[in-house]
C-alpha cells in the first residue's frame, strides 16, 4: 500500500485493516443502540460515502433523527493479545459509537479524527461495531463520511505524536507519548530523505517525551514547487529487545512570514495563486474516492500554472493534505466553524473543540500556510482576541487573517473577499492599496462610534492584503465568447490584484458546483477548450515570471 493510500499518512501503523465496505444501515431505529443486532431488514450502504451518493448504495435519510450502522469484523487471538486501536476520520454531527453491546465513546463534530482503544472491548473471533450519528442542528447528517480502520500494536504503543522541524538548529523534534507504560523501553528514531537513511537514534522511552533528531548536512527546505520531505521512522523495543509499536511519519523545514507586507517562505518572496477546492466528487460527494482522485485534481492545478488550495467550507482530510504536501502546494484552510454568527454560542465552543483537535492533528503538515478563523465574526474584540491567541498557542507556525465579512479588531493580514467578475468594481482594490480608505469617511465614522475598538481604514489599508474567491465570470462549453470574456477578465483581474501589492488570490473554484464558476465540472470534464486552457496557462506563466 502507497503511503498516500492509508486513512492517515502522516501517522502510518504497518498493522492495520480498513472496515470501509458494505456495513448494515438503518435509521431512526427505535431499540437501544448497540445492543442489538441489525434489524433484518436492515439496508446496506457502503462506507465511507454518505446517504444520497451514488457510491453508497443508499438513498438520501432526508428528515432522519438518527442513522445508525452496523459492522462485524473477525479478530484473531494473535490480534488479541496487543492492543486493538479503532480509528474514524470522519463521523457528522452528534455520534455514539459501541463495540459489542459496550459503549467505546462519543462526541460531536465532522472533520476531527477520533481514535479509541477497545482492547478490552474486543474479543477473538466476531465482534460487532455499531455508530450512531445524530444531526447536531435542524439540517440532516452525512453519518459516516469517512474511513473506518484498525490498527494493532503491543500493550506498550505509542500515543501522541508530533513533529517539528527547526532549520537554525538543522534538527527535528519529536514530541510523543507511550501507552501502557514505558519503563524499560526504548525508542529508535531513524530519518531518511529521498530514499536515503541520513540519521538514526536511539533514546530511553519515557511516557511524554521529546526527541531531538539531529542532520549533519545543512538541511533542505520545503518551498511551493519545490517539496522536500523527511520520512520519520519511530520504534518502540521492550527490554528484550522485541518490536513494541514502529510508526511511519514525516517533517518538513518550512517557514512563512509576512515582512514588509509581502509574504515569505523560507525567505522566499512567495505570491499565491490559488483555486478554490470544494472537496465535490462525482458519485462520492465530500469523501474522495481514492487517493488518486486527489492526486489528479492537484496535478490539474499546478498544469493550469497555480501554487496553492483554498478550502472553503470543508476541511480537508489528512490525504489531501499529504498530497499538497508531496506535490509541494500551498493549502489555505478554513477552520469549523468559521462563518458563526455569534461565537459565544455553544455550537461555537463545539467548533472551538474540533478546531483545536484539527490543529493538533495537521500541525505537521508544510503545506497549511494559513489558517482562517473566521470569515464572518460579530463577537467582541474580547473574544476575537481571545480566539487568535488560543489558535496561535497551538500552532503560531501559520497566518491567520481575518476577513471582510464581520468584525475586525486584530488581523496581521486583510483578505478581501471579492466575488464579482466585474473589473470595475475590482479596480477599487488598486486605491484601496495604494490611497483610499475601505470604507467611506461617514461609514467610517458611523461604525468607529458604535465600536471604537474596530481597525480603522487606514489600519487595514496598511496590512499586506490578499484576494479571496474572486471569479473571472461563468463559463458555458463550446461557448467562444464566454470563454474568451472569461480569459479576458481573468486577466485584467490578475493584473488589478498584482498591482495592488497583494500576497495572492485565491480564484473561485477548480471544479464547478453548480454555480457555472469552476474551470471543469465536477465528472472533471474542462470547461475550456483546449484552446482556452492554453490561454490561461500562458497568462499564470507569464504573471508568474514577472513576480519572480
Amino acid at each position: 500500500m502507497q503511503r498516500e493510500d492509508y486513512p492517515r499518512p502522516d501517522a502510518v501503523r504497518p498493522r492495520i485493516r480498513v472496515l470501509d465496505g458494505e456495513w448494515s444501515f438503518t435509521s431512526d431505529a427505535l431499540s437501544p443502540p448497540g445492543i442489538s443486532e441489525p434489524p433484518h431488514d436492515a439496508a446496506t450502504i457502503r462506507v465511507p460515502y454518505a446517504p444520497g451518493t451514488k457510491l453508497s448504495g443508499a438513498a438520501a435519510q432526508h428528515g432522519a433523527r438518527e442513522l445508525r450502522y452496523y459492522r462485524t469484523f473477525e479478530l484473531t487471538p494473535f490480534e488479541c493479545a496487543g492492543s486493538v486501536i479503532l480509528n474514524f476520520l470522519n463521523i457528522d454531527g452528534f455520534y455514539e459509537i459501541y463495540l459489542n453491546g459496550n459503549p467505546v465513546g462519543a462526541g460531536r463534530g465532522a472533520y476531527a479524527s477520533a481514535h479509541y482503544d477497545v482492547t478490552n472491548l474486543s474479543i477473538t473471533g466476531s465482534n460487532l461495531l455499531c455508530v450512531v450519528s445524530r444531526p447536531a442542528g435542524d439540517g440532516a447528517t452525512r453519518g459516516i463520511f469517512g474511513s473506518v480502520w484498525l490498527e494493532f500494536a503491543a500493550r506498550n504503543y505509542f500515543g501522541f505524536l508530533r513533529s517539528t522541524a527547526v532549520y537554525a538548529d538543522k534538527a527535528v523534534y519529536v514530541q510523543g507519548s507511550v501507552q501502557g507504560g514505558s519503563e524499560g523501553l526504548k525508542i529508535k528514531a531513524e530519518m531518511a530523505f529521498r530514499g536515503k537513511e541520513i540519521a538514526s537514534y536511539d533514546y530511553k522511552a519515557s511516557d511524554n517525551f521529546t526527541l531531538c533528531i539531529p542532520l549533519k548536512a545543512a538541511p533542505e527546505p520545503w518551498q511551493i514547487g519545490a517539496p522536500a520531505l523527511y520520512d520519520i521512522r519511530l520504534t518502540l523495543f521492550n527490554a528484550k529487545g522485541g518490536i513494541c509499536d514502529t510508526v511511519y511519519t514525516y517533517s518538513a523545514f518550512r517557514e512563512v512570514r509576512l515582512y514588509e507586507n509581502k509574504l515569505y517562505v523560507n525567505g522566499k518572496k512567495t505570491f499565491l495563486r490559488a483555486v478554490r477546492d470544494n472537496c465535490e466528487y462525482y458519485g462520492a460527494g465530500n469523501t474522495a474516492p481514492s487517493s488518486a482522485a486527489i492526486a489528479q485534481d492537484y496535478a490539474t492545478a499546478i498544469t493550469l500554472g497555480y501554487n496553492a488550495v483554498e478550502f472553503g467550507g470543508i476541511y480537508p482530510t489528512p490525504k489531501h493534505l499529504y498530497i499538497l504536501d508531496k506535490l509541494g502546494i500551498a493549502a489555505r484552510t478554513e477552520l469549523i466553524g468559521s462563518g458563526i454568527s455569534h461565537p459565544s454560542s455553544d455550537v461555537a465552543q463545539a467548533a472551538a473543540d474540533e478546531n483545536a483537535r484539527l490543529i493538533s492533528r495537521d500541525y505537521g503538515h508544510p503545506s497549511i500556510l494559513f489558517r482562517i478563523p473566521f470569515t464572518d465574526f460579530h463577537g467582541s474584540p474580547q473574544l476575537q482576541t481571545t480566539v487568535y491567541e488560543n489558535y496561535s498557542k497551538l500552532d503560531s507556525t501559520r497566518i491567520m487573517p481575518a476577513t471582510s465579512g464581520g468584525k475586525i479588531y486584530c488581523s496581521p493580514l486583510y483578505e478581501f473577499r471579492l466575488h464579482s467578475p466585474d473589473t470595475e468594481s475590482l479596480k477599487a482594490l488598486l486605491y484601496i492599496r495604494t490611497n483610499g480608505g475601505i470604507r467611506t469617511e461617514k461609514e467610517e465614522a458611523r461604525m468607529l462610534k458604535a465600536d471604537g475598538a474596530l481597525l480603522t481604514s487606514d489600519a487595514l489599508r496598511k496590512l499586506p492584503a490578499y484576494v479571496g474567491a474572486f471569479s473571472a465570470g461563468r463559463l458555458k462549453k463550446n461557448d467562444y465568447l464566454s470563454e474568451k470574456n472569461f480569459i479576458d477578465n481573468y486577466a485584467t483581474i490578475y493584473d488589478l490584484i498584482a498591482a495592488s501589492g497583494a500576497v495572492g488570490f485565491t480564484f473561485f473554484s477548480l471544479t464547478d458546483s453548480g454555480d457555472g464558476e469552476g474551470l471543469m465540472d465536477t465528472e472533471r470534464n474542462f470547461l475550456l477548450s483546449r484552446t482556452g486552457i492554453s490561454k490561461l496557462v500562458a497568462v499564470n506563466k507569464r504573471k508568474a515570471l514577472a513576480e519572480s
